[in-house]
């Protein structure tokens, strides 16, 4: 019985330990002010179907909410 537990236990951890990061991303991506309604959609679907590459991917590019145009344009057309 002892064992069952123990295991039981390090599954749960481990599930806790990788369902968070997506969570919280899924969050971040909802709360986001600089994407729109169409990049958000998207990114969640990125989330959900890209797995660990998508959750990568969005934290490294798509939290920042890049447009085409980019800073340096901006002030300088400003």
């Amino acid at each position: 019985m002892l064992i069952k537990m123990f295991i039981a236990w390090q599954e749960t951890l481990l599930l806790i330990g990788v369902i968070t990061p997506f969570l919280y991303s899924i969050y971040h991506v909802l709360t986001n002010g600089k994407l729109n309604a169409i990049k958000k959609s998207l990114w969640i679907l990125a989330l959900i179907f890209g797995s660990f590459i998508g959750l990568i991917t969005y934290w490294f590019y798509g939290r920042h909410g890049y447009n085409s145009v980019s800073n340096n344009e901006k002030i300088k057309s400003g």
